[in-house]
């Protein structure tokens, strides 16, 4: 006959096994979503320098990169609204002083 406490301690093993995993899958799932929404919003950068005007391909090319590139950059791009959008490239892409 096995001894209890052997069974209780495969028990307690098993379910923080179950725990740490679980935590751990949560981590990933949230990383890749969270990837995947910056993705999709490095994707609709480009179209959305349409409301920056006089901007040319290369400039938009440019701005892409710059602006998509980190993380911070695409967070103030995407809460601004469109007049300050225009600013906002300019000043990235050091063309002009647009106030």
């Amino acid at each position: 006959m096995v001894d209890k406490t052997y069974w209780n301690y495969v028990c307690d093993v098993s379910i923080n096994f179950i725990a740490i995993t679980s935590d751990r899958l949560a981590t990933i799932a949230g990383r890749i979503g969270y990837e995947h929404d910056l993705g999709n919003a490095r994707k609709m950068l480009f179209e959305q320098f349409g409301v920056v005007p006089g901007l040319s391909i290369k400039d938009k090319l440019k701005a892409s990169v710059l602006i998509g590139g980190k993380v911070e950059h695409l967070e103030i791009w995407s809460t601004l609204p469109d007049e300050a959008k225009a600013i906002y490239v300019n000043e990235v892409l050091g063309l002009k002083d647009t106030d």
